[in-house]
């Protein structure tokens, strides 16, 4: 039961619900330098990356999202051309 009263159906075709409005995570080992002696240890560490059009979203107009932020920090901005993203599609199947 939904809170309009109609039948849901939910399809997805990746491991994770959520289509292209998802993250995925990337766990490496990184050698780390022990101050105690010359031996490099391993360490895991883990990484969150923003797969969904929302890493993209506000980078062609202020106020800009993090993404252009870091690339107008480093001096990369003006190497991309932003195209403006006007509107979400979505297919409704009709009963």
């Amino acid at each position: 039961n939904t809170l309009y009263h109609k039948k849901v159906g939910v399809y997805e075709s990746h491991y994770l619900a959520g289509g292209c409005a998802h993250a995925f995570e990337r766990v490496v080992q990184l050698d780390v330098d022990d101050d105690k002696d010359d031996d490099k240890k391993k360490k895991k560490v883990s990484f969150t990356f923003d797969s969904g059009p929302t890493i993209v979203l506000g980078c062609s107009k202020e106020p800009y999202n993090p993404l252009q932020q870091v690339l107008r920090a480093v001096g990369v901005d003006d190497q991309v051309e932003w195209i403006p993203y006007d509107g979400w599609g979505m297919i409704e199947h009709q009963a």
